[in-house]
């Protein structure tokens, strides 16, 4: 399997790759998954274990007519089913679709299970990402709790661009829906619009085409306001 273009594509995959032995990512299938398309449903076998290098998925729930809540979103690279197998879970413990197009390794999950359990680097790695997960959620709605809407919101924006950090060339634009927004900031979408509309009224942000754009000087102020709360 040739990795090469996600390696070169990204320094975090890259970083990621070389913590995944070599041998399993062989034994692997490289599948792209469509946006929409559920990848894994709640209480389903867990079968396989699943890298993700390119693309971003979405946790969600859903009611008895079809209606879906999103609580979590995951960004490459990142892995699916970390939590059932270190848990020695044997069933999914939400559903995850993709949120837009990804790029994914599937592996086998016995074959990742015995790996874990015989190679301490991998098993610390998976350990680190399945931690992130709740430590992001936990971290952030902690520093959030009693907070205004705006305040919120624009402490979510920081977090987001500290993981690409605008530059004077390039800005950081959010990929991530309102929805997805709405439910990661526990919010409604009618909020979350008025909160961005008040942030790019005081140039905190421009919305292009219906999306978040932050320049360096935009997120040089967000953190001056809102930086010490993040």
């Amino acid at each position: 399997m040739d990795l090469t273009s996600y390696r070169e594509s990204s320094k975090k995959v890259a970083e990621f790759l070389s913590k995944v032995p070599p041998a399993l990512l062989d034994s692997g299938t490289l599948v792209r998954v469509p946006a929409g398309q559920v990848v894994v449903r709640q209480e389903e076998p867990v079968k396989y274990a699943w890298f993700l290098l390119m693309g971003e998925l979405l946790t969600f729930s859903e009611t008895e007519d079809g209606k879906k809540s999103s609580f979590i979103t995951l960004d490459a690279p990142s892995m699916l089913s970390d939590l059932e197998l270190l848990a020695d879970m044997p069933v999914y413990a939400s559903n995850v679709m993709a949120n837009s197009d990804c790029d994914m390794i599937r592996c086998d999950a016995e074959l990742v299970t015995r790996w874990l359990d015989n190679d301490l680097p991998f098993l610390r790695t998976v350990s680190a990402l399945c931690n992130r997960k709740t430590y992001d959620s936990s971290y952030y709605r902690g520093k959030s709790a009693f907070r205004s809407s705006l305040d919120k919101v624009a402490i979510y924006l920081l977090r987001y661009c500290s993981l690409t950090p605008p530059t004077a060339a390039r800005d950081t634009v959010v990929t991530k829906t309102r929805q997805t927004m709405s439910s990661e900031l526990i919010m409604s979408a009618k909020t979350v619009d008025r909160c961005l509309q008040q942030l790019q009224d005081g140039d905190y942000l421009s919305i292009v085409r219906g999306k978040v754009h932050i320049n360096a000087d935009q997120y040089a102020r967000l953190t001056e306001n809102w930086g010490k709360n993040d």
